[in-house]
């Protein structure tokens, strides 16, 4: 390669003029761009350092062109710097440092494929002088593309030949992480600390509390930190690690003092980490409106990435996916933007031509990156959603093959076996994920509970159970209790959550009621799923369990004549064990309507109207159905979760793992629908913001769910008490033969 060295581009060091005086010899030259680099004076290094290669490039060193290349990337020019490595790499091919050098530019470009390439070719050509790094560097580039298999082989070489090299064994920690077998990782930190005891650095702390707080082990993980925040109390990481493990436990108190403490002590460290930044999102509420929420187009690209990571979690996935596209637009060769972005098409779809899209969109992004494991996961989802069963075998060995196995290969797998029919092989396939992961629906602790009344509680065997949380929910109650008496349900199992409006009064004297109560955070209890599990558990195995909300009216075709015991008797049957059903939003025909609305009123008088547009399409977890649509969609531009499964067979290993989802189960083809009085149930509309933001059921739940509510007043604010709600798109519910016709329940058979 031909480089001139005199020539300066955008990318160049600019002309230094006097910088080099013509009659100065190699040693001057030579000395005068050492000192300038040891200065830090960047820019006339790489003058000086230029100007020797100009004039003296006969006595070029491998050091000279390692020196200039160096100092380019230090002025962040990586191009210039590329092509000053390449060229002394062709002059002096047996000078490794200038090999490796040219990995260490893929490296500062992020071009992974480039950088495990690169390092892969100084091992094969200088067997004799492999250097620690460059295996680390291998297996950190491997990492980064998610070729783990390979990683975790470079790896074990690296800790084979340089027994020790602390990094090395780190770096195996780190393939275990991205495998999110946490069991493993934190076995691998314990390693690490084990081995080098003279280097118990506080990333180790953070390294292992990080893996113990991911499968769960929370008070193990604050233990952790703890004792490395005893000796390493100037340690910033470690204060912040600590606020992260009761984010993730889901402790927000805790996540507040834990946060205000660290940034008494370190405020410059922790008010530019993009973790704090999080939890001050998390923590707006009302009408508080951050820049973070509009798009910035002078953001740089690792500041637009931090802003991107945050909108999913804090904005309704329609606003959240518009932002993030237009940084995609901003940006379109950031991978990990670009994941973001289909991601959230993914949540959004509202028909064919979404999917399509979302199909089109993952095939340019795994062209664009075909080594990249986020690129092949955002592709595997796709084709979940679209039901590609015979592509998704081919994607799924594919990267087991080229990448190597992780828990998205499991997730794919497990669904995989599913879509076969195959649903034993997909419950042993997630017992065995579940043994390495963290499902805080199951397997978050609960701290306070307690039996409320004194209900006799015979077994039961083959009994139809009903599993529901309550709080302030009197207003419901008795209609609920008789829907549900009604269609068939023999005992009720609820879990009060510090209700202050006679709801447990009411429940407690009811006799088909047991009622438990606990004064847990909602949110904190997987928002509830962790007491429901648990009272199954207690009281559902051997039984048919219903879960549902208080403002959820199950309909199916037959409930007016054999009702649920039918239904039961004939999934019984058939062998399944999961009724899928999707919640159709049920809304007024004018908003004033909601307030007219008495207690123990059938809801349906006040909330007759249904939109009929929906889109099913596939999903990971059982019951593997999506569905989006619905008046919440039209009126209020969500992207809601529809689907449930409310009709569970109570079973050792069958839980639900999310409001949503069950653990791998024989799913019914049929289904059933949940008619949603939630515009009803909340009234929502015309209260203010401050009985919003300060009502217990929206500050428990997470922002996106806060903003949810605040989303239904400021549009049903503007529009009056007097506006219609209808479309060309509603209809008036009548029956659930209605729900047949219209293509938005199947029966499941003569049975019912």
């Amino acid at each position: 390669m031909t480089i001139d060295f005199g020539a300066h581009g955008d990318d160049a060091a600019p002309d230094m003029g006097s910088a080099a005086d013509g009659a100065a010899s190699i040693e001057d030259v030579v000395a005068r761009a050492e000192q300038a680099r040891a200065d830090r004076n960047w820019t006339a290094a790489a003058e000086l350092w230029s100007e020797a290669l100009r004039r003296f490039p006969g006595k070029a060193r491998p050091a000279w062109f390692l020196s200039l290349g160096d100092t380019l990337l230090d002025l962040r020019r990586t191009g210039r710097a590329e092509q000053v490595f390449q060229a002394g790499a062709e002059r002096f091919p047996a000078a490794v440092g200038l090999q490796a050098a040219l990995a260490r530019t893929a490296v500062a470009r992020r071009d992974w494929p480039a950088a495990a390439l690169r390092w892969q070719a100084c091992v094969d050509r200088f067997p004799d002088e492999v250097r620690p790094h460059w295996l680390i560097s291998l297996g950190s580039a491997l990492i980064s593309m998610g070729s783990l298999d390979r990683a975790e082989r470079v790896l074990a070489d690296a800790v084979a030949r340089f027994p020790d090299n602390r990094r090395a064994f780190v770096s195996q920690a780190r393939v275990a992480a991205e495998r999110q077998d946490w069991a493993e990782c934190a076995a691998r930190w314990r390693t690490v600390i084990a081995t080098f005891p003279d280097q118990d650095l506080p990333e180790n702390g953070a390294g292992l509390a990080r893996a113990l707080r991911m499968a769960g082990r929370f008070d193990e993980a604050d233990a952790v930190l703890r004792s490395y925040i005893a000796a390493h109390p100037n340690e910033a990481e470690l204060y912040m690690a600590l606020a992260t493990n009761a984010h993730i436990a889901r402790d927000t108190d805790a996540r507040a003092r834990r946060w205000a403490d660290a940034r008494q002590r370190f405020p410059a460290a922790v008010e530019t980490s993009p973790l704090f930044k999080a939890f001050q999102l998390d923590a707006q509420t009302g009408a508080d409106v951050s820049d973070d929420y509009r798009f910035d187009p002078g953001l740089t690209e690792a500041a637009a990435l931090a802003r991107v990571n945050s909108l999913s979690a804090h904005l309704l996935v329609i606003d959240a996916v518009a932002l993030i596209g237009r940084y995609h637009q901003l940006y379109p060769d950031n991978l990990r933007i670009w994941a973001k972005y289909v991601r959230g098409l993914a949540r959004q779809l509202s028909g064919p031509a979404d999917l399509a899209r979302l199909l089109d969109e993952t095939a340019r992004l795994c062209r664009a990156a075909p080594e990249s494991r986020q690129a092949m996961q955002e592709r595997g989802l796709a084709l979940i959603c679209a039901d590609d069963r015979d592509a998704m075998q081919d994607h799924v060995g594919r990267m087991e093959r080229d990448l190597g196995r992780g828990a998205d290969t499991d997730t794919m797998r497990i669904w995989l076996r599913a879509a076969q029919g195959d649903a034993a092989g997909a419950a042993r396939l997630y017992a065995e994920r579940k043994q390495h992961t963290y499902v805080p629906a199951s397997d978050a602790p609960i701290r306070r509970f307690e039996r409320l009344d004194d209900t006799p509680a015979p077994a039961m065997r083959d009994g139809i159970v009903l599993f529901a949380p309550m709080r302030n929910e009197r207003a419901f109650l008795p209609w609920f209790l008789k829907h549900y008496r009604g269609i068939g349900v023999e005992r009720f199992v609820l879990v009060d959550n510090g209700s202050t409006d006679g709801s447990r009064d009411y429940a407690a004297a009811q006799p088909d009621v047991l009622l438990y109560g606990t004064d847990d955070n909602f949110f904190q209890a997987a928002s509830g799923m962790r007491w429901i599990n648990h009272m199954i558990a207690l009281h559902g195995q051997d039984n048919w369990c219903l879960f549902v909300d208080m403002d959820e009216q199950l309909v199916f075709p037959g409930m007016d004549g054999t009702g649920l015991r039918g239904l039961v008797t004939a999934m019984a049957d058939r062998g399944d064990e999961v009724m899928p059903a999707f919640m159709l939003d049920t809304f007024p025909r004018r908003i004033g309507d909601l307030y007219d609305w008495q207690p123990e009123q059938d809801p349906l008088e006040a909330v007759p109207l249904f939109d009929r547009t929906h889109f099913a399409y596939g999903g990971p977890d059982a019951p593997h159905r999506q569905v989006r649509g619905g008046v919440r969609n039209r009126l209020f531009g969500m992207a809601e979760v529809l689907e449930k499964a409310p009709i569970l067979r109570g079973r050792p290993g069958l839980h639900y793992t999310g409001n949503h989802t069950t653990a791998p189960a024989r799913v019914s083809d049929a289904g059933c629908v949940l008619l949603h009085h939630k515009m009803l149930q909340e009234g929502i509309g015309l209260k203010s913001e401050i009985h919003i933001t300060a009502n217990e059921r929206v500050r428990d739940r997470n922002p996106a769910c806060q903003r949810r509510y605040l989303r239904y007043r400021d549009v049903l604010q503007a529009l009056g008490r007097d506006a219609g709600l209808e479309s060309e798109q509603s209809e008036c519910y009548r029956s659930a033969e209605q729900l047949v016709q219209l293509g938005l329940m199947k029966e499941i058979g003569d049975a019912v």
